[in-house]
């Protein structure tokens, strides 16, 4: 099963079993695949690695509409699911494997990747913050418009 291993290494995904990897696919709008995911035995790490090619020749997923919309649920649900401290732990340990056997080399990386972390989440909170901003501002302006149209007519 191919796809992006970086990805679902940052993300609690991985820790999914098969079984709430079904439930997640049945739950998610698509019961009609959930029991392919079981039967081929996809647990977090391989959910969180799917590709069309997958979805297609390995899962009977042959609808492109419902490829397409099953990537998309799973890439938000990783997004959901972000772990930066997961990022550190793997990359820690990636390095290791790698043979980064520097301890400061390892810890200004680790470093780098922490505060990389730690930006994006506070833009995705400061981004969250101007959405809500922006669709209070929208609701305003639709009860302005309903009054103007009531006084209107």
């Amino acid at each position: 099963l191919g796809g992006n291993p970086y990805t679902a290494m940052i993300s609690d995904l991985p820790e999914w079993g098969v079984a709430e990897v079904s439930s997640f696919i049945h739950h998610a709008g698509f019961p009609q695949y959930a029991r392919n995911f079981a039967m081929r035995r996809i647990d977090g790490t391989l959910l969180a690695g799917l590709t069309v090619r997958t979805l297609e020749s390995e899962l009977r997923v042959r609808n492109k509409s419902d490829q397409r919309s099953l990537l998309h649920v799973i890439q938000q649900q990783m997004q959901t699911d972000f772990n930066p401290a997961a990022a550190v732990r793997v990359d820690n340990l990636m390095l290791a494997q790698m043979g980064v056997s520097d301890p400061k080399t390892r810890q200004r990386v680790t470093r780098m990747i922490t505060q990389t972390s730690e930006t994006t989440s506070e833009a995705a909170e400061r981004e969250e913050m101007v959405q809500q901003s922006l669709n209070k501002r929208l609701a305003a302006t639709g009860h302005l418009l309903q009054d103007s149209l009531r006084v209107a007519l």
